[in-house]
C-alpha cells in the first residue's frame, strides 16, 4: 500500500491540484500517512490541512476495545465526525461523545446529518502534526474480512 500511495503522490506532484483528499481505510495508521508525505522526494510538496476521522456510532464502541487502529485514528484526528448517530439512542451518542473527548480532548466533534458536514467546520480544523504526538507504535493489528449480503428492502441498522 505504501509503495502505491507514494507512487500516486509522485504522479500528482508534477502538476498538483489545489486540493488532495486522502481517504484511508478503517485500519490505516494515520501517522503513517503523514510520514509518507515526508519522504525525501515528496517533502514540502503537500501540506496537511487536517485529519478527519469518521466514527461509526453503531460499531466504534464494539471494535475500539480490540482494534488499535480505530483508537489511533480517533487519537490522532484533528476533527471527529460521528456517523450513524440516527441509528443509536441519544444516550448512546452522548456516551460516545464522552469517550471520544477522553481519547482526544483537542479534536472538535460533529454529527454528520445524512453525510453532510458544514464546510465552516472543516475549515476551522487545525492540524497538530505528527511530530508533536509521539512515536509510532507496533505493526498493525492482524485483519480478517467478513461479508454479509442483505436482501432488497433491508434497512441499515446496528447489529
Amino acid at each position: 500500500v505504501k509503495t502505491d500511495f507514494i507512487r500516486i503522490l509522485h504522479e500528482i506532484a508534477h502538476d498538483p491540484p489545489d486540493l488532495v483528499l486522502i481517504e484511508a481505510t478503517g485500519v490505516a495508521e494515520p501517522r503513517d500517512l503523514e510520514c509518507f508525505l515526508n519522504e525525501p522526494d515528496l517533502q514540502g510538496r503537500f501540506a496537511v490541512k487536517a485529519t478527519v476521522c469518521l466514527v461509526d456510532a453503531c460499531n466504534f464502541p464494539k471494535v475500539a476495545p480490540n482494534m488499535r487502529a480505530a483508537r489511533a485514528q480517533v487519537q490522532w484526528a484533528d476533527g471527529l465526525v460521528i456517523t450513524k448517530a440516527d441509528l443509536v439512542s441519544a444516550g448512546a451518542v452522548d456516551q460516545l461523545k464522552e469517550v471520544l473527548a477522553e481519547m482526544n480532548p483537542r479534536a472538535p466533534q460533529i454529527e454528520a446529518n445524512h453525510g453532510q458536514i458544514p464546510l465552516t467546520w472543516l475549515d476551522a480544523l487545525i492540524h497538530a502534526g505528527a511530530d508533536s504526538r509521539g512515536p509510532l507504535e507496533a505493526p498493525p493489528d492482524p485483519l480478517f474480512s467478513l461479508s454479509v449480503e442483505l436482501g432488497h428492502g433491508c434497512q441499515p441498522r446496528c447489529l
